[in-house]
């Protein structure tokens, strides 16, 4: 059996139920026999280190530059398209707040329906490395996905709403800074990603269902300068 991806004295290979490498994937022993290398599964404990380290191929089919509409669907669970039109690509991105930033985003490119594709994971990997990509995202559809985000209620900053996609975060310990939040703000509605209301009524969900909780102090007070900031930007 062909081994493509080898990390140290393990062959990787995709779950055929799961889809792409760089998200997922089963890992083999590899063991000897008199008549030739025969590999056996060993399933334990790889769901939590998937979780806690993503390893992204080491091969990929193509490098791309971003372009200024370049769109890439986020979705849940496992891709439901066929293997063999699933590619891994690398795209180059600016970042939101340091223009001078510069890294690769890990996607799958559907080679029929022409789409990036990014497991909730993999966006979730680059949001704790404090990445904004200049990008434009969006959910993936129903009939894409496993676990599609229609699914889920995206009315809460504590799911992957829009503004979690860009990394957007308040209070003191780990949230940004009000310039760097707004700068978010403004470029989801530049992007027509989120309309002004729709993002203000979020925040205002956010306040009232923790403005009691004396740990939320923090970024209650940040979700009210951004309500501020928006209803202002929205008449600019």
């Amino acid at each position: 059996m062909e081994c493509r991806y080898r990390e140290k004295n393990y062959c990787i290979y995709s779950n055929r139920n799961c889809n792409p490498r760089n998200i997922s994937c089963v890992k083999y022993h590899k063991t000897k026999t008199t008549a030739a290398v025969t590999y056996t599964a060993n399933t334990s404990k790889i769901s939590a280190k998937i979780k806690a380290n993503i390893s992204f191929p080491s091969v990929y089919a193509k490098t791309v530059r971003c372009k200024k509409k370049t769109t890439v669907y986020i979705y849940g669970g496992t891709l439901t398209a066929p293997k063999n039109q699933l590619l891994d690509y690398k795209i180059i991105v600016n970042d939101i707040l340091d223009k001078s930033k510069v890294y690769p985003l890990y996607v799958v490119y559907n080679t029929k329906t022409q789409k990036y594709y990014m497991g909730e994971q993999v966006l979730q990997y680059y949001i704790k490395k404090n990445h904004h990509p200049n990008i434009i995202f969006k959910y993936a559809n129903a009939s894409e996905c496993s676990d599609p985000f229609s699914s889920h209620s995206i009315d809460d900053l504590s799911v992957m709403s829009v503004l979690k996609m860009y990394g957007y975060t308040v209070g003191k310990s780990s949230g940004l800074s009000q310039i760097q939040r707004q700068e978010i703000l403004a470029f989801v509605i530049d992007h027509k990603l989120m309309k002004g209301y729709e993002i203000i009524n979020l925040l205002q969900f956010n306040i009232a269902t923790r403005k009691r909780q004396k740990k939320f102090q923090g970024a209650v007070s940040d979700w009210k300068m951004d309500v501020a900031f928006v209803t202002k930007y929205m008449t600019r």
